[in-house]
């Protein structure tokens, strides 16, 4: 290796650790070499990390630079893996909540004791556009076009907040809304609606929606329990046109108007619930291609992929650890590879970026471990060199990238690639109609409908599953042969169009004995034959 370069891995259960080898002396009992770990850009910051970076425009040079404000009201950014010049900015104040961006400037919420400032910054200017002893921050900003919505509690009230409006034009707040209660999580803008849940005195939990062309309120009790504790809420199209998405700790709610949809909640176990415990906002993504938006949920070490009937689409785990670190980071979906399939994308406990491809298999090359833990999503970036990276902003400030094979897609079926949405921080998906790479007018969709595993041997949980996807809602019944055409199981299920049903019928495996059998799935017009064998 004299006078080379050498770049091995640290391979282990956490993940693979880029060190690059220089300075390597002659070879002899005792050897002397220099190490160098892989790139990072540093700050000034120590201490838990709840804000993510991003990658934006901020000069409008058309090229992206490198964001990152810290909690203790630092702001660092980057162009060409350099500081701009006059940064970091130290601010007097500390970041309870993440920024928003707008396209041309960035507002940060920033507090200090009962002083409440919106700092807004871009390449030009950067001011405190609104300030005030009266309130203290509850959430992010969002921004709603020539507005910013603020969220705010009302100092002199221990049970009130206020939702006032910041205008970009003439650098006035307004108030929009006042109410009496606990505000929760965070907003949601959504067709020209602002929509905010409070919990009253009596704890019961309510939507308020108000209508941004005329101010005008309505209000909506929601079936959730009052000992819940919600953490974020959206607003996306995944039962009907318009549902609301609540978030809890372990579990996922999907309400339509005042109902909770047939399926809803998804209760899981991903992460330790505690009263210490950072949950990440969850996701939304199309990430079968069946033309229906899916919820995704981020663990500490695994996730969860939910459909519109509120049923697991990915494995489970087979092997699933304890969970230790109470983060949950989150997850999203991005065809990452430019493979025209999308990838789940996520930071996990042992401070592991982690990458499955569109069949659930982990991606080569990944995990790839860091030296600090990440609690926000990764994010994508083209850097000086002209190349694609993959950016996770962690606890005690640093940022940390690992290279991408190809360029990035998004694509509106994946494009939900930041906390709450998008840095307008919406918490809503727009309907559109998506692509369906499975749409057929027969009712077993072609490909889609089979039996694994196939073969069922012993050293595999002793589990068969039937993918069974119709176009269609549809009633089905199962009935499986034995080889001398013996029925030896039936069972009536409900498939819903487009989904995997893989929980619809639940085959007896423990009590069919080694042979080949033959399985019949029919509806009342078609019908369709598998043959399977066991192996014990």
């Amino acid at each position: 290796h004299n006078g080379m370069l050498s770049l091995p891995t640290s391979e282990s259960y956490y993940g693979g650790i880029p060190l690059e080898l220089t300075d390597i002396s002659g070879s002899g009992n005792q050897m002397t070499f220099s190490v160098n770990f892989g790139w990072r850009l540093t700050t000034s910051y120590q201490g838990i990390n709840p804000i993510n970076a991003c990658a934006i425009d901020f000069d409008g040079d058309g090229k992206d630079e490198l964001f990152f404000p810290l909690p203790n009201g630092k702001i660092y950014i980057w162009e060409n893996e350099e500081l701009l010049s006059n940064y970091p900015i130290q601010l007097p104040f500390y970041m309870p909540y993440n920024y928003t961006w707008d396209g041309e400037s960035i507002y940060l919420p920033l507090q200090r004791d009962e002083v409440c400032c919106l700092y807004k910054l871009n390449s030009a200017e950067h001011y405190y556009a609104f300030r005030s002893n009266a309130y203290s921050w509850l959430g992010h900003p969002v921004d709603i076009g020539e507005n910013l919505a603020l969220p705010l509690k009302i100092n002199a009230d221990d049970n009130a907040f206020a939702i006032n409006l910041y205008n970009k034009t003439d650098m006035t707040v307004a108030s929009l809304a006042d109410y009496s209660g606990k505000f929760i999580a965070n907003l949601i803008h959504y067709d020209n609606q602002l929509s905010v849940v409070y919990q009253n005195a009596e704890g019961e939990y309510w939507l308020s929606e108000i209508d941004l062309s005329d101010y005008d309120k309505k209000e909506i009790k929601l079936p959730i329990p009052a000992d819940s504790i919600i953490v974020a809420v959206f607003k996306a199209p995944i039962a009907d046109t318009e549902n609301l998405i609540i978030q809890c700790p372990n579990s996922v709610y999907c309400l339509q108007g005042a109902n909770i949809v047939e399926g809803f909640p998804y209760v899981h176990n991903l992460v330790a619930a505690s009263d210490s415990c950072f949950i990440a906002p969850l996701t939304f993504a199309d990430v079968d291609g069946n033309g229906s938006l899916d919820i995704l949920i981020g663990g500490e070490s695994d996730f969860a992929i939910i459909d519109y009937s509120g049923k697991l689409m990915n494995p489970e785990n087979q092997n699933p650890e304890l969970h230790t670190d109470f983060i949950s980071a989150g997850i999203y979906a991005m065809d990452i590879d430019n493979d025209n399939n999308a990838e789940i994308i996520g930071n996990f406990k042992y401070n592991r970026l982690n990458i499955w491809e569109h069949n659930y298999r982990p991606k080569i090359g990944y995990p790839v471990s860091f030296a600090e833990r990440s609690r926000t999503l990764p994010f994508v970036s083209q850097a000086s060199d002209n190349n694609w990276y993959i950016y996770c902003a962690t606890d005690n400030g640093l940022l940390f990238r690992n290279k991408l094979e190809n360029k990035p897609q998004i694509t509106p079926a994946c494009n939900w690639i930041c906390e709450y949405g998008n840095l307008r921080r919406s918490a809503s998906y727009t309907k559109m109609e998506l692509p369906n790479q499975y749409q057929t007018d027969e009712l077993f969709v072609p490909g889609q409908v089979y039996i694994y595993p196939n073969p069922l041997k012993s050293i595999y949980r002793q589990k068969i599953q039937l993918n069974v996807m119709t176009s269609r809602d549809a009633e089905l019944e199962l009935s499986i042969f034995d080889i001398s055409g013996t029925l030896v199981y039936r069972q009536k299920g409900y498939a819903k169009a487009y989904l995997k049903n893989l929980d619809i019928f639940d085959i007896p495996a423990d009590k069919l004995c080694s042979g080949v059998y033959i399985a019949i799935i029919k509806s009342s017009t078609s019908s369709k034959r598998l043959k399977f064998a066991i192996e014990k």
